[in-house]
């Protein structure tokens, strides 16, 4: 359990996320088809939880399976240090319990380059307007 930091396990911030959260939506290249909603907002560290309902997959076997396949790859993100410092909450909209950890891996990877990008490039902008006062 030494990820255990990187749980988001409170009702009361995971609801924050979702009301306030920014919304990014991740689909496959391929087919178009939506495989999740990412919802983060600010925080001092990375924290994460998946949600994945009853819709998406019947049996709780794999809803677990799926859960585990994102959670391996949000910790291998994190140990390399390539995840942004938000809450994030994951709400899994295609059965994907057949990927493996390493694309989903890649895919949250690609994610969270565009969240950090735009993340820098407002801040960048909020420097330079505060300059040019």
């Amino acid at each position: 359990m030494r990820f255990r930091k990187n749980r988001l396990r409170l009702t009361r911030d995971i609801q924050r996320v979702l009301e306030q959260g920014k919304t990014k939506k991740v689909s496959l290249e391929k087919n178009g088809a939506e495989l999740f909603i990412l919802k983060y907002y600010p925080y001092q560290h990375t924290r994460f939880t998946v949600i994945v309902s009853k819709k998406v997959a019947k049996k709780s076997v794999w809803r677990n399976r799926i859960k585990r396949i994102i959670r391996e790859a949000m910790r291998q993100l994190i140990k390399e240090g390539k995840s942004p410092n938000f809450d994030i909450v994951i709400l899994v909209r295609q059965n994907i319990y057949r990927m493996k950890s390493y694309e989903l891996k890649e895919i949250l990877e690609k994610v969270f380059d565009n969240i950090n990008f735009a993340s820098k490039e407002k801040t960048y902008e909020m420097n330079t307007e505060a300059k040019a006062k």
